[in-house]
């Protein structure tokens, strides 16, 4: 899902970066795309620019897709999960994120097809991968996403899982 925003946004730090998004809880700010037809539900990639902000204490998600594929901040760490009535696949990094003053570059890889089972979701941050997980749960080989189905998407919330982890960034 490309997505590129006309309007500049203004950035606690005096400065604004062209084609950027901030998103504020209280204020009820995200994007939402339904697609009108699935796409490939096994072989997908997200990326994005991302920077904390202060509030450090609750989830903070980046994108829902489906019901539901789900990429979030927790309080320090991050998830990268697959649900369907349970996690069939789930990632959450041991390292800890809370630097509010960086930016970071985060690739999510969804790849069901690949026979190698630690490969089928991976997380690169600032170019690395990610290879230390308190919890490393690896998708069936075929498992289907949520990702890419023609059902509502989010970018900074998971509404469409009836959840409350908005974005605060």
């Amino acid at each position: 899902m490309p997505l590129i925003v006309g309007a500049q946004s203004a950035v606690a730090t005096g400065y604004s970066i062209d084609n950027s998004c901030q998103f504020n809880k209280e204020s009820d700010d995200y994007l939402s795309k339904t697609f009108g037809s699935a796409g490939d539900l096994r072989k997908w990639t997200y990326s994005c620019w991302v920077k904390r902000n202060n509030t450090l204490l609750s989830n903070h998600q980046l994108i829902g897709g489906g019901y539901f594929t789900d990429i979030k901040f927790r309080v320090s760490d991050m998830h990268f999960g697959e649900y369907d009535g349970s996690y069939v696949g789930e990632l959450i990094t041991d390292r800890i994120f809370r630097d509010t003053g960086a930016w970071y570059h985060f690739v999510f890889v969804w790849d069901s097809d690949n026979a190698a089972a630690g490969n089928r979701m991976r997380i690169y941050c600032n170019g690395v991968e990610e290879t230390s997980f308190s919890t490393d749960t690896n998708p069936p080989l075929n498992q289907d996403s949520k990702m890419n189905t023609a059902a509502a998407h989010t970018i900074a919330s998971n509404r469409n899982e009836g959840g409350t982890a908005d974005c605060d960034v």
